[in-house]
């Protein structure tokens, strides 16, 4: 067997799953699923567009990272780390800290999750600085209470973080 577990392929061909419906995602090689992880997904029902709340569905790549060397549970604002853990916060139990790292995804569909529509309004997944991140609470995952972002793990995002790289593709379904 190639790297990984990716016989078939003479370059492995990484890409992350995202499943709303299952409220996981699959870390993949070719058609190997080397990792899953439970996350949590947008609290309204999946949209692509600008202030819907919803995760936004089609192809995506990460095209920012941030959090190398952060300690798990610290807090960041405008993807910058506070250096403070979550539980600093008085409002942490009512509000959904990013926190850990941050995967930040990028639309690769025109007009579906990047740019405008063909309604002229934004869906753009950048714009809407939707990301792949740490929470703060754990009782979270498993059930849509994002608004838009991807949850997961502390534990999880490092070791996820750590595995892709800048330009991994991802792509979120509805089931």
């Amino acid at each position: 067997m190639d790297r990984a577990g990716c016989a078939c392929l003479s370059k492995p061909f990484y890409f992350l799953h995202v499943s709303i419906e299952r409220q996981k995602i699959y870390h993949c090689c070719g058609s190997e699923i080397l990792c899953t992880y439970p996350i949590t997904t947008g609290k309204m029902p999946p949209c692509n567009l600008e202030n819907s709340a919803g995760t936004p569905i089609g192809l995506h790549r990460i095209c920012e990272k941030y959090g190398d060397g952060v300690l798990p549970g610290v807090v960041f604002i405008g993807r910058v780390s506070t250096g403070e853990h979550f539980s600093k916060y008085a409002d942490w139990k009512s509000r959904n800290y990013v926190v850990t790292r941050i995967l930040r995804l990028e639309g690769l569909e025109e007009g579906n999750n990047r740019g405008k529509n063909i309604g002229g309004i934004s869906c753009d997944t950048w714009k809407r600085m939707i990301y792949i991140h740490g929470i703060a609470k754990d009782a979270n995952i498993g059930r849509p209470t994002s608004g838009g972002c991807v949850g997961m793990l502390s534990g999880d995002i490092v070791e996820l973080y750590e595995k892709v790289n800048r330009q991994i593709l991802i792509n979120i379904v509805l089931e």
